[in-house]
């Protein structure tokens, strides 16, 4: 099985996880489609590979996790995002039980992170190759990046077309249409339930919004 995630470090929209198991005889085949890591992948070539993929694997199983429940597990003193996504990684490997499980680490320590793993699968047996850039050294791995990043493009533009936003962006912080899409929801006090409001951007935008009042009040007193 390989297993991968997209939107991780987006403010918009959910976070994907994809599990996509495979038989080992063909790894050879998702090389000769052009499997490779979806990052380096047009949008359009994705969504091409996508069915042939999906064919291709014997069990599939993906998570989409939504902004309340990653705000909830950030904001909570027990938690934090990478505690939340373990367990939603356990919870594909657990319902399907492949024999090997290669990973793309979410920590730059990858043994540590395959160890913290292990405590929460049914099946302790499961051989666990858990490494940094794994989307771009295993083919199955790279399978599921690409699985997971349509997916999470499809809910995306899903959100666009139910609330008439086609000028969002991608979700991420990077983008300059997110960006300036957070900038008129926080100033209109009318914050979506897909926007991520744990993530660093949103608060810091929020706060600087409210200094911007405080000071505009003070200036308006002194005038009078």
């Amino acid at each position: 099985m390989g297993i991968d995630e997209a939107g991780r470090g987006a403010v918009l929209g959910n976070l994907v996880i994809a599990g996509l198991s495979f038989k080992k005889e063909d790894e050879a085949q998702l090389i000769k489609i052009g499997v490779k890591d979806s990052k380096k992948l047009t949008a359009k070539k994705r969504e091409a590979l996508f069915p042939e993929i999906m064919n291709l694997c014997k069990e599939c199983k993906i998570i989409e996790v939504e902004p309340q429940e990653i705000d909830d597990s950030v904001f909570d003193i027990k938690s934090n995002l990478n505690l939340l996504e373990i367990n939603k990684i356990c919870e594909i490997i657990n319902a399907i039980q492949p024999s090997i499980v290669y990973i793309d680490a979410l920590t730059s320590d990858a043994k540590k992170f395959a160890d913290t793993l292990k405590q929460y699968l049914v099946q302790r047996h499961i051989t666990l190759i858990a490494e940094n850039n794994a989307d771009e050294i295993y083919p199955i791995v790279s399978a599921a990046s690409i699985v997971a990043k349509v997916t999470r493009d499809n809910s995306l533009n899903s959100l666009k077309q139910e609330f008439n936003l086609p000028h969002i962006g991608s979700g991420y912080p990077s983008d300059p249409k997110t960006i300036e899409a957070l900038k008129q929801w926080i100033k209109n006090r009318n914050i979506p339930f897909f926007v991520r409001k744990s993530w660093h951007t949103f608060v810091k935008m929020r706060d600087l919004q409210k200094n911007a009042k405080i000071t505009q009040f003070f200036d308006v007193r002194g005038e009078r």
